[in-house]
């Protein structure tokens, strides 16, 4: 899907670029879907010229400097390794040792002037108060084409592309029709996606294609027969990251409580959500780990990362096992019935 350039109106003008689907817009979305793009990815502009991103949703705007790529939005780190975490049988869990996983400050600070030329990383930083985020403006002096992203969601990108002051320029009409119809685009395919059928033993994580991202599992609701395996799954061009964690409502809701916290060692996530509970597929009837909460770990759909894309476990004993996703809270739950 390609956007037909935008030209602003005016050297002096500055040009509101929403990062996902405008707040009004977005309401015709299937449910429980996101729209994580740039409207209009591709944009250009006369020198001199100011762009208001207005950030709907958890988003980020970084211009890097050109030829350094900018670092990962989370990484493991080897240097500050996951200790003393133990179960509610007081076991130690496996991976005690590993690499702790980090958000990296670059992405969450503030950086740079807010003048794009380059030369230096500029970019937003993470909202961490409360309402709406601000907008993150972004002045464009000199001739050139300048690439950002979204470091939250791989593949969330966008291109300014910044002309002679003296070049044509449409109306405000031609720029709002190019953003109505890149939403009209991803509105009609939220809504395909969202009627597709999964099928099998498999728990999809979201539905994804593009730049649609759903935070809901597909089916919400599976039915097997006791002995077999449920296989939950990434989509393959997800921009977003997803785990399963099995146990009571309270317990799961605590966890995902628990999923980023600010320490001595910084702003980092909590390990339990990021690993297995055990190596391997998990044999799960609902009192593992003395209070039956395991997690499969942390999953995506970027080959640029060390996580993987499925994971699988098995149901020994009849009953009903309920699951969420710790990364986006309760509200993106489940359930697998075992007869």
């Amino acid at each position: 899907m390609r956007l037909p350039h935008v030209l602003l109106a005016a050297a002096a003008a500055t040009l509101a670029l929403p990062a996902g689907p405008p707040a009004a817009k977005a309401q015709n979305l299937a449910p429980d879907a996101v729209g994580n793009a740039f409207y209009p990815r591709t944009i250009k502009v006369r020198q001199g010229a100011k762009v208001a991103f207005k950030i709907g949703g958890f988003h980020d705007v970084v211009f890097p400097a050109k030829g350094h790529p900018l670092p990962a939005f989370h990484v493991p780190d080897p240097a500050r390794p996951v200790a003393g975490a133990t179960d509610a049988a007081g076991a130690a869990y496996w991976f005690n040792g590993q690499p702790g996983w980090f958000i990296d400050p670059v992405n969450v600070v503030p950086t740079g002037d807010g003048v794009i030329d380059g030369k230096a990383v500029d970019g937003s930083g993470v909202y961490q108060g409360e309402g709406a985020p601000p907008d993150y403006v972004a002045t464009f002096s000199k001739k050139g084409t300048y690439r950002y992203v979204c470091t939250i969601h791989p593949g969330m990108k966008g291109k300014v592309q910044v002309v002679s002051r003296h070049a044509k320029a449409p109306s405000k009409r031609d720029d709002a029709k190019a953003v109505d119809k890149q939403v009209g685009r991803t509105v009609k395919l939220a809504a395909k996606l969202d009627a597709e059928q999964i099928t099998g033993n498999v728990v999809r994580a979201g539905n994804d294609r593009k730049e649609v991202a759903f935070l809901r599992f597909f089916p919400a609701e599976r039915s097997i027969k006791a002995g077999e395996t449920v296989t939950f799954e990434m989509s393959k061009r997800s921009t977003e990251i997803h785990n399963v964690v099995f146990g009571t409502p309270d317990l799961t809701a605590d966890a995902a409580s628990r999923f980023i916290s600010i320490g001595a060692s910084g702003i980092g996530y909590d390990a339990f959500s990021v690993y297995p509970s055990d190596p391997g597929t998990i044999a799960y009837d609902g009192s593992n780990h003395g209070n039956g909460l395991i997690n499969l770990g942390l999953m995506d759909a970027d080959p640029g990362t060390s996580l993987p894309a499925r994971e699988s476990v098995s149901f020994p004993a009849a009953g009903t096992y309920t699951f969420i996703c710790t990364v986006h809270g309760p509200s993106m739950h489940g359930t697998v019935t075992v007869s």
